[in-house]
């Protein structure tokens, strides 16, 4: 698990030097309980919303 100690050494550096951490690619809810345990809160992938541009207003490029 010297994996999970080195995320957490660089979670804790960060955390003491107030830069937020955003975690991209949590793809199962165990990633993300984990992650929460940890400390994370922001996280970015397909678990949360599916890509694409759905939230950006559609644009009528015929008319542009």
């Amino acid at each position: 698990m010297k994996g999970a100690l080195y995320f957490n050494s660089v979670l804790n550096l960060l955390n003491e030097l107030n830069i937020s951490v955003i975690v991209k690619g949590v793809e199962a809810r165990e990633g993300v309980s984990r992650l929460r345990d940890a400390g994370v809160e922001l996280m970015q992938a397909y678990h949360f919303a599916k890509p694409g541009f759905e939230c950006l207003p559609r644009v009528d490029f015929s008319v542009v």
